[in-house]
């Protein structure tokens, strides 16, 4: 929006931004001010929006990870197990994480998802979209010891050749897990803080927009 003002004696159209928020289901804004603000924090993230993957990506976990049209990153493995974790998305007791996935081309079943809280080889947690049952499931990882911690249907008809978010957010030992917006888990963890990438089991996926923020609940 436009006020008007004057700073040296003449009247001038000013450009201002405040952020907009919501109470509910009511969009307020939280403003007007007229004075410099800093800038948004831009949580890190990554599109891919590149050729080459880069070292800050360790795709040495199975799978077969690349680059895809410049757009997003795909794993094109069917067999096995895929973990690739980036070095630059840290999250730690507390974060808000968002993650962007479908179903690759060729494949029917299998689990794809979100790899967070990566510790070591023997030690993550999964938040994973099972293809054939339709559920969201989590699972967690400790002195090699996987485990399926909680898991619920998903809304709708869900396609897994569309693109999917998922989203979490910690805070403490509380978790709270989200798919296209909505709220799907709330649980506790005890995991530590680690690394985040992206997963398949038995399955060709496609990946794209990741972030990382520490900032959780506003």
């Amino acid at each position: 929006y436009h006020n008007m003002t004057r700073p040296s004696g003449r009247t001038q159209r000013q450009l201002d931004l405040d952020r907009i928020a919501w109470n509910g289901d009511k969009m307020m804004m939280l403003g007007n001010t007229t004075w410099r603000q800093d800038a948004p924090v831009i949580a890190p993230n990554d599109y891919f929006d590149r050729s080459v993957l880069g070292d800050a990506w360790d795709t040495s976990r199975g799978g077969s990870w690349a680059i895809a049209d410049g757009d997003h990153l795909a794993q094109s493995s069917v067999e096995g197990d895929a973990i690739a974790v980036c070095s630059s998305l840290m999250g730690g007791d507390k974060f808000t994480a968002e993650y962007t996935l479908r179903l690759g081309t060729g494949s029917e079943s299998g689990r794809l998802g979100a790899v967070f809280a990566f510790e070591s080889d023997g030690n993550y947690c999964e938040a994973l979209l099972n293809v054939a049952d339709k559920t969201l499931e989590l699972y967690s990882c400790r002195d090699n010891v996987r485990k399926l911690t909680d898991s619920t249907p998903l809304v709708g008809d869900f396609d897994p050749r569309a693109w999917h978010s998922i989203r979490l957010e910690r805070n403490g030992t509380r978790l709270k897990a989200f798919v296209d917006g909505l709220l799907r888990i709330t649980t506790t963890t005890g995991a530590g803080s680690g690394a985040n990438g992206y997963v398949s089991h038995g399955c060709r996926a496609d990946f794209s927009y990741i972030a990382v923020s520490p900032y959780v609940d506003g």
